[in-house]
């Protein structure tokens, strides 16, 4: 399978996390470096990534601050990844994680396990979504869901179902024409922006 840059806009590489730079998008693919915490948290509460790209990098910033030091304070982190969105909460992701923390469970393997669930999530999602449609289908999106349109498609293609899409450019930050139209565009997908 073929992925979209932004089914997985996050990397956790070496000492620092990789963020794929949204705003950035269709422009051009920019990677923005993270060093710490508060630089990621700051790519959070700038909107430099969205949707399933926060959910990674919340664990991804647990993961890179763990590494360098096993003692530190996961509650502060916690707090700082908290007070980034006041319209969405993530505070299921940062109790989850303090509750590995607190009942001893090994950090790094719970939350590299949480990952890989989520990818395979996702996944299993685009398979069941490509069920749904029948060759010469039209869908009509709304805002983007983070590289699962163009696996949609791709699957329907290996099932001999040609789909198409138009995508509503969505406001404010027209994530419909500068992220979906772009990511379909990208795999070959027959895609109108209305």
């Amino acid at each position: 399978m073929k992925y979209s840059p932004l089914f997985w806009p996050i990397e956790l590489k070496d000492d620092r996390i990789l963020i794929l730079d949204e705003t950035k998008l269709p422009q051009e693919v920019v990677y923005l470096e993270a060093k710490d915490y508060l630089e990621a948290c700051s790519a959070i509460k700038e909107m430099k990534t969205r949707a399933v790209g926060q959910v990674i990098l919340v664990m991804d910033i647990f993961l890179l601050e763990y590494q360098r030091n096993k003692d530190l304070d996961l509650k502060k982190i916690a707090e700082a990844i908290n007070a980034t969105r006041p319209t969405l909460s993530f505070k299921f992701l940062t109790d989850m994680v303090l509750g590995w923390a607190e009942s001893g469970a090994p950090l790094e393997k719970c939350i590299s396990g949480f990952l890989e669930g989520l990818k395979y999530a996702r996944i299993h999602q685009a398979q069941e979504a490509a069920k749904l449609f029948s060759d010469g289908d039209v869908i009509l999106t709304h805002c983007n869901v983070s590289g699962l349109l163009p696996l949609i498609a791709e699957m329907c293609a290996k099932e001999n179902k040609k789909i198409s899409f138009f995508a509503t450019e969505t406001r404010p930050y027209l994530q419909g024409s500068r992220l979906t139209a772009w990511e379909l565009m990208q795999a070959g997908v027959d895609t109108t922006i209305i």
